[in-house]
């Protein structure tokens, strides 16, 4: 079989590496802990996944083309530490000098990089392997033609179609409208009143999508169980069909010249990485971060 295209979202990994309090200074005395755990985490990864052909995906920025869908998408985080700003481009740098291809894009977030990737693996028909904690991808999971799986390598688990209707209650290509009636506090996402992940299910499994839900809203009506959340859809219809929009991942994302065949361009070669590695103090890690 075919080695996947391993995926990682460098950029998630970095917040939670600095939020845990790792601390590591370059010879200079600048403050990288996050970095360090970034090179520890990669190679743990190296170590266990051994990939072949490999990306590394970063946001770019606080603002994305979400922010034109609604105003207050992610309003209610606040900047990064200041400590933290420039290991966003040391990261970036690093995964790069590691020979490892590397994503951002003004406008995008990882998430929208890491979806793009993934079609376009599958069109390759090359097996993909997500690694983010970032629920939202289990949109993508796909068990045929060519399997796409989401690893939380923090957490040690596996998505695969199954795992993923056991966690959200559905599957991977309903996980969008279930989200959408959810909403998310963390990203400010607004979805609609009444619903959790029990309801959300229930109905997307009974009715299939948001559309038919909405098609179907005067029998819901009708009945006892769901007419007072039925007159809640009514009213924040267009909450539900902008959280939709919110949460739905970009797929096409323009990466040529960057990125045409899979096999070719992202197949994995070993960086000049010495240099780098020793201007930050983590020389190190020069030997394990390497393909094996």
């Amino acid at each position: 079989m075919t080695k996947p295209l391993v995926i990682v979202d460098i950029t998630a990994i970095l917040f939670r590496k600095y939020f845990s309090g790792m601390s590591h200074h370059t010879p200079e005395g600048l403050e990288i802990g996050g970095v360090w755990g970034v090179c520890t985490t990669l190679r743990d990864i190296i170590r266990t996944v051994k990939p072949k052909y490999f990306a590394c995906v970063f946001d770019a920025g606080q603002k994305t083309f979400r922010n034109d869908i609604d105003e207050n998408y992610k309003a209610n985080r606040g900047a990064p530490p200041p400590e933290l700003i420039p290991q966003f481009d040391m990261s970036y740098d690093l995964c790069r000098a590691l020979g490892i291809a590397s994503f951002r894009m003004k406008g995008f977030e990882a998430d929208d990089l890491m979806a793009t990737l993934a079609t376009l693996s599958v069109k390759q028909n090359i097996p993909v392997q997500m690694i983010t904690v970032d629920k939202d991808l289990n949109q993508l999971v796909q068990d045929h033609p060519t399997p796409v799986v989401r690893i939380n390598f923090h957490k040690k688990q596996l998505f695969t179609r199954e795992t993923v209707k056991d966690s959200m209650g559905v599957y991977p290509s309903q996980c969008n409208d279930v989200m959408a009636l959810i909403g998310d506090a963390v990203d400010n996402i607004p979805g609609v009143r009444g619903f959790g992940a029990k309801r959300s299910a229930e109905l997307i499994t009974r009715f299939h999508n948001l559309d038919s839900i909405y098609e179907n809203l005067e029998i819901l009506k009708e009945e006892k169980k769901w007419s007072r959340l039925a007159n809640i859809l009514e009213q924040e219809r267009d909450s539900a069909y902008r959280s939709l929009q919110l949460v739905t991942l970009k797929k096409d994302i323009q990466l040529s010249p960057q990125v045409i065949d899979i096999e070719e361009d992202l197949l994995w070669k070993k960086g000049d990485s010495f240099a780098y590695l020793s201007s930050i103090g983590l020389q190190r890690y020069h030997d394990v971060l390497k393909p094996l």
